[in-house]
């Protein structure tokens, strides 16, 4: 499950903290849990994540447009070697998942 809270010294940027596997069954948590955040700057750590489908992956792409779309900063704090393998496949990168520093 996920977690968010404020980041030290950063009133304003929160962290969600990715599971280890990010199932379909997910995404509507993880849409939650982005939008919750909406009115700051997010920070996103999938430094645990082994296992992402794509409802997961579509999430986390609309929250990053709807992020630059407000002109809030959206980042991946770190990732797992297994996380950027998966989204390699799709032909993605890291940074298509960020707008900008938090």
């Amino acid at each position: 499950m996920g977690s968010k809270g404020k980041q030290a010294g950063e009133a304003d940027a929160f962290c969600i903290e990715l599971p280890s596997e990010l199932m379909g069954d997910y995404a509507l948590q993880l849409k939650d849990e982005i939008l919750a955040c909406e009115a700051n700057s997010l920070e996103i750590d999938a430094s645990q994540v082994n296992r992402i489908d794509t409802p997961c992956i579509e999430v986390l792409l609309a929250a990053k447009l709807y992020f630059e779309k407000n002109q809030r900063a959206m980042l991946l704090r770190s990732v797992s070697d297994q996380f950027q393998s998966l989204i390699s496949v799709l032909g993605l990168i890291r940074t298509d998942f960020e707008t900008g520093k938090v």
